[in-house]
């Protein structure tokens, strides 16, 4: 008589919930986001510093605060470059939260929190500055700065700002509803015993 050992085997993978599903499509939508920002900033980015340095010069602005000006394009393009590395990284999140990961899940969450609170601090950021700076007003050099590029450089700049905070902060929701928790909950392996029938 032959002896029967038990095995186990993995259950099928569960269904990839509307939450996640939703929650990745907008992890994605960031990632396209960013990649449009990085090629628009490439595109429009140097005619802006040109315009501020302009208006430095002609109100007889100091040449250190020249030369600051100047070099902010390069750590300018690097910043962007760095964005669309960490985007990209976000998107690839997605994909592993639809295959129910639930490291990627947690990893996700974390870093929507970082990047929600990053861009929040910028908004709140933005609205300061100004005034005069050793004589030099400012706010010449940034109305030099948006004459120089298109209209809606800027407005796609504060829609993609907007849009990519509220999109952390639905990530992060859709992530935590039960649906997703469910999904993301590892079903242990079934014993197979004499007679059974592997679902």
């Amino acid at each position: 008589m032959s002896e029967f050992t038990p095995q186990t085997v993995q259950p099928e993978r569960k269904p990839t919930p509307g939450t996640v599903n939703t929650a990745a499509y907008i992890q994605f939508a960031i990632f396209a986001l960013a990649l449009l920002g990085l090629i628009f900033g490439l595109m429009y980015s140097q005619d802006a510093i040109d315009a501020a340095v302009a208006s430095l010069k002609d109100q007889g602005a100091k040449q250190d605060l020249i030369d600051a000006y100047e070099q902010s394009g390069s750590f300018s393009s690097i910043g962007q470059i760095v964005g669309l590395v960490l985007a990209a990284v976000y998107a690839v999140l997605g994909i592993f939260n639809r295959r129910g990961v639930n490291g990627a899940r947690i990893t996700t969450w974390v870093l929507s929190g970082v990047f929600l609170l990053c861009g929040a601090a910028t908004f709140a950021l933005s609205g300061v500055g100004g005034g005069t700076t050793d004589g030099v007003d400012m706010d010449k050099v940034t109305t030099a700065m948006s004459d120089a590029v298109p209209a809606w450089y800027n407005a796609f700049g504060m829609v993609s700002g907007i849009v990519q905070i509220l999109g952390y902060l639905v990530v992060i929701v859709l992530l935590a509803l039960p649906a997703s928790g469910e999904f993301f909950r590892k079903a242990p392996p079934q014993l197979i015993l004499p007679g059974d029938e592997v679902k």
